[in-house]
């Protein structure tokens, strides 16, 4: 029998680009399904056309060497992130067993240090939000990241490149140390990491 708590548990993984977070996650959310937990999974970093929007003035910031636009970008996907926040991931805490998150909050520190610019900037706007109960990090050294990206056969993004990636891969890294973050690698076979994540989910909802 399915215990229902007062509150969803919030767990989120992370990890750098083509660590595998989308997928872990969507497997997490069918085995959890299947065995009759009302789930949610939400996007706090979010594509479509905002992504783009968000893209050009990066863009036009590295065009220009200004890092008032870089910062001007970090504020605007940083608000973005609230709205998604309020609007979409709050609610489901309360009609939800599990909220999955592919990403958590620290993406957004993870960016701005992936720019020179100092993870608090991000933090500070969202430090009124509630941490995840467990993050799960799928750690991946860059290059393996890198090859990951190649083999998708599309452009790639602004901020996939060597430095930045080794600078998002060096602050998830600090933050799981500092909050006990699960460590998995990503390079791992994925059914064992699948398994890994929910032994984790499942004990965090007993708990």
């Amino acid at each position: 029998m399915v215990v229902r708590r007062r509150r969803a548990v919030l767990l989120a993984v992370e990890g750098i680009d083509g660590a595998g977070k989308s997928t872990h996650v969507a497997a997490l959310a069918r085995l959890l399904r299947a065995r009759g937990f009302r789930v949610a999974v939400r996007r706090l970093y979010r594509h479509g056309a905002f992504h783009e929007t968000a893209c050009d003035v990066l863009r036009l910031a590295l065009r220009r060497r200004s890092r008032r636009l870089l910062r001007l970008e970090r504020l605007v996907r940083v608000l973005d992130t609230v709205g998604v926040w309020f609007r979409e991931v709050e609610p489901e805490l309360l009609r939800r067993d599990f909220v999955l998150l592919d990403r958590s909050l620290e993406t957004h520190g993870a960016a701005a240090r992936g720019r020179g610019i100092p993870a608090s900037f991000a933090e500070v706007w969202l430090r009124s939000l509630p941490r995840p109960d467990a993050t799960i990090l799928l750690d991946l050294p860059v290059p393996a990241a890198l090859a990951r990206i190649r083999a998708r056969r599309r452009p790639r993004g602004p901020d996939e490149r060597e430095a930045i990636l080794g600078r998002w891969r060096r602050h998830f890294l600090s933050c799981a140390r500092r909050r006990g973050w699960t460590v998995l690698d990503a390079r791992a076979d994925r059914r064992a990491n699948r398994e890994a994540i929910a032994r984790l989910a499942l004990r965090s909802i007993a708990s």
